[in-house]
């Protein structure tokens, strides 16, 4: 797929490879943005995966999908280091040309209209909960006025942080958002190990239903997506010379790998924890659990389930108004831009948040087409890309930032394993939707 491509920077030398930066993100402040760009609003739905694919073909299966996540990381980082662009769109126009850049752009849209749009669906659910427990407001009063009860909401906790002129300067709604997701993994290991004293349940080992490991392979992958946001995190990224890391590359990469197998072990102890509790009565989503036995903190872990979404929503969407309003204008963004691009944003996933709020089918398979693909396929494919403009000059500084010579043929197996694992989910949801066998 050819197009107008970009030349990219001179990188014979050392100082070109690295550029060096004395100020921007630390090395802290990006491995909180990753961590909340992961876990976010979704740990709740992980237990029930496990259930479905048991524990330990439940754990296999996320140790596969973190190790191709990790790949997959490591292909974009050298992909945004080797182009110094800080978006899919960006790096595709310079690899390969204006057909690939249409297409990561997009892609990348979608998919976070998708993932931007459950959250504000969990976060609507969770306000007009908390507002009948709380405020004592009736919740068919709640119901009728929803529009705009989830339209102010949406104006006092999205469109502000969306507006933020940093992905960095988000680094303390993520801290907020991990300390909320403790609490989870503390309840969660708290009701487990209950259970296990009292009384074990009957828990399974291994998948009992294909159908069933097919859609956790995609749910499984999606839930480890922290992608879009690495040539953001890249650029932004401070890189002293006096440094421990030999690349940039490197220091990008220990950050997300170390939070990549941190989120991994979060999911497991979460949702295993939580399958120990309930069972085969686990539901697809925690809090269901917590409501039919009438916890009393159901209200306070409802509350720090909103405000997760509050705080992770706005770190997955940043990537899309960025490249939206690198669409529409070339200079840099100033802050009536930032505001007016944010309420749009918010406003078009309100009205779809609030018009249909049931979407599990539609992000099962936006997971397993955009999710794909920004995961896997594009990062893989800018990769081989430079590997080839590398080879061709032996003394290149950029040497350096590829990795062993077998990533590039590990480039290419992840895209065809991972476009089949698509298929086979996306066929999955079809014939689930369709009722057929």
């Amino acid at each position: 797929i050819q197009g107008t491509v970009v030349t990219p920077p001179n990188l014979d030398s050392e100082e070109a490879v690295n550029e060096y930066k004395d100020t921007g993100a630390t090395f802290q402040s990006t491995f909180i943005n990753v961590v909340n760009t992961i876990i976010g609003a979704g740990i709740l739905s992980i237990p029930s995966s496990i259930h479905g694919t048991g524990l330990i073909g439940s754990l296999l299966l996320l140790v596969m999908a973190c190790l191709f996540s990790i790949c997959g990381a490591f292909f974009l980082i050298v992909s945004a280091v080797y182009t110094k662009k800080d978006s899919y769109g960006d790096i595709g126009q310079t690899l390969y040309g204006t057909t690939v850049r249409n297409i990561s752009i997009i892609t990348l849209i979608l998919y976070e209209v998708g993932v931007s749009t459950a959250y504000s669906v969990i976060l609507f659910e969770q306000v007009l909960d908390l507002l009948s427990a709380w405020g004592g407001f009736n919740s068919a009063t709640l119901w009728r006025n929803r529009w705009w009860i989830t339209y102010l909401a949406t104006l006092l906790f999205s469109v502000p942080l969306l507006c933020m002129k940093s992905l960095d300067s988000l680094r303390y709604t993520s801290f907020g958002a991990v300390l909320c997701i403790f609490l989870f993994v503390c309840i969660s290991i708290y009701l487990g190990v209950t259970q296990l004293v009292k009384e074990p349940l009957h828990y399974n080992l291994f998948p009992s239903d294909p159908s069933q490991t097919a859609v956790s392979m995609t749910i499984f992958s999606s839930a480890l997506c922290f992608h879009t946001n690495i040539p953001k995190m890249v650029r932004e990224l401070k890189y002293p010379k006096a440094t421990r890391f030999a690349t940039k590359v490197h220091k990008m990469f220990r950050i997300g790998i170390t939070a990549a197998i941190s989120c991994t072990s979060l999911y497991y102890i979460v949702g295993a924890f939580a399958y120990f509790a309930f069972g085969n009565e686990i539901a697809g989503n925690l809090l269901t659990n917590f409501q039919h036995k009438g916890f009393w903190y159901l209200e306070i872990v409802k509350f720090a389930y909103a405000l997760v979404v509050v705080f992770s929503n706005p770190v997955i969407a940043f990537p899309s108004v960025c490249v939206i309003d690198k669409v529409l204008f070339k200079d840099e963004r100033n802050w009536r831009r930032r505001l007016a691009e944010s309420l749009l944003w918010c406003t078009v996933i309100w009205f779809i948040a609030t018009l249909v709020p049931q979407l599990d089918v539609v992000f099962s398979f936006t997971g397993a087409t955009g999710g794909i693909l920004l995961l896997y396929v594009l990062p893989s494919y800018f990769y081989i890309a430079i590997v080839k403009r590398v080879r061709k000059k032996a003394n290149s500084a950029a040497l350096s930032l590829l990795g062993p010579s077998w990533l590039y043929w590990a480039a290419h197996c992840l895209i065809v394993a991972t476009l089949i694992e698509g298929c086979i989910s996306i066929v999955t949801q079809i014939k689930k939707l369709t009722g057929s066998s």
